[in-house]
């Protein structure tokens, strides 16, 4: 079962040039000890768009199982998606067990263009 993780330390975006576009968003964080593992960020989901325009993902990983020896200590870990980038998204808004990370579209030093993904 995935949590969140200790604490998010960068967040970057990018657009790629497909039809439709969508957001690349790349993550990094920290994890209380070794062990962890399948790091994710998992969107939420809404209704209807939330009015301040950012949408908020989870930086969730699998922690060590409690049996496991792991080395105590603050780890690097990374995670990444591909978001539909829908006309109402101003920026993206990471949460982790200690803090929260904002990063909008607007943020020119994060945000850059990348070549198309083809999946034949």
């Amino acid at each position: 079962m995935s949590v969140l993780i200790y604490k998010v330390s960068t967040v970057h975006l990018a657009i790629d040039k497909s039809h439709p576009p969508h957001l690349h968003v790349s993550a990094t964080g920290e994890v209380s000890s070794g062990g962890w593992k399948a790091a994710t960020l998992t969107p939420h989901v809404y209704i209807t768009p939330p009015q301040d325009g950012i949408q908020d993902l989870n930086f969730e990983a699998t922690p060590p199982k409690g049996s496991e020896p792991v080395i105590q200590v603050i780890l690097p870990i990374a995670a990444g998606a591909i978001l539909a980038l829908p006309d109402w998204l101003k920026g993206v808004r990471i949460h982790a067990k200690t803090n929260t990370v904002v990063t909008l579209l607007t943020d020119e030093a994060s945000l850059r263009q990348v070549a198309a993904i083809n999946h034949d």
